[in-house]
């Protein structure tokens, strides 16, 4: 389905590469700054599981613990210049799974620890961690329906509304407006699920369950542009770095330097073909 596209189509996936956010240096920066990221949202599990009585909460954080442990040992190997030089797409594959643990698994996991110190019972505890999870599949799936959408309409292409709109992202919070939307809806959803079993909804359990909940859908959200974005890597040379850390050059921009460099005819001489090359005429008298 992808294949009929060009590489143009993908242009605006490739702007946070050409800002330099995520160059190998950036992503290895920022995969040592999210181990310790890790370790205090695990820390904070364990903790706040000691007052919980969600069931299997122990075997649940175990495992994530193994995972993340697998997880941060990677990130630390692909921090280091010589390691992610030579293997960028393995390295932006564990920031994908890396932020994903940080700002969607681990916050979830929060929530329902938390959910656990309320007054209910083990039943509704897995009815809500269904409810949850179905919830988030449809934000994942509503977002990559979406971006195939946006895709196939040319709406990521150079030049385009939503290349522009990407441009100004710092300046311009519209542009996280579909996220918002759909993590909106889906937070809905949750807290018309739970008006109808908890009686009270204070501020504290806002923070705790709540607001996780939203960075969960939200975060997921992001998880399709992420792997689209990861197949362009493999796809185009253009989405990738060389050893001294420049990105290559896009397509369209290696076409643009063909069309300045003037054609020289077969049997020219050397000097002729410098002449016309570098443009300097030299006046025969």
């Amino acid at each position: 389905m992808l294949k009929n596209l060009s590489e143009n189509s993908f242009a605006t996936l490739r702007l946070p590469f050409e800002s330099g956010k995520q160059s190998p240096m950036n992503i290895g920066l920022l995969n040592f700054f999210l181990l310790f990221i890790q370790a205090l949202l695990i820390s904070m599990e364990y903790h706040f599981a000691q007052f919980s009585h969600y069931p299997g909460r122990y075997k649940i954080l175990d495992i994530h613990l193994r995972i993340s442990i697998i997880l941060s040992i990677l990130m630390l190997i692909y921090s280091i210049p010589f390691v992610y030089k030579r293997s960028q797409k393995i390295q932006y594959i564990i920031l994908i799974v890396a932020s994903q643990n940080v700002a969607s698994v681990a916050p979830l996991l929060l929530a329902l620890v938390s959910m656990g110190e309320r007054d209910v019972g083990s039943e509704f505890l897995i009815l809500f961690t269904k409810v949850v999870l179905i919830i988030g599949v449809l934000v994942f799936s509503a977002a990559a329906i979406r971006l195939y959408i946006l895709l196939k309409k040319g709406a990521f292409k150079r030049n385009s509304k939503k290349d522009i709109q990407r441009r100004m992202m710092e300046k311009n919070m519209m542009a996280f407006m579909p996220a918002l939307v759909a993590s909106g809806t889906g937070l809905s959803f949750t807290i018309i699920f739970l008006s109808r079993h908890v009686r009270i909804i204070d501020i504290d359990f806002f923070m705790s369950v709540i607001f996780p909940v939203l960075i969960f859908y939200v975060v997921l959200f992001t998880l399709p542009e992420q792997l689209m974005t990861l197949y362009c890597k493999f796809r185009f040379k253009s989405f990738n770095f060389d050893k001294e850390g420049n990105l290559y050059p896009f397509s369209e921009e290696i076409e643009e330097r063909k069309k300045k460099i003037p054609v020289v005819e077969a049997g020219t001489s050397y000097a002729d073909k410098r002449r016309k090359i570098t443009g300097i005429v030299i006046r025969q008298v």
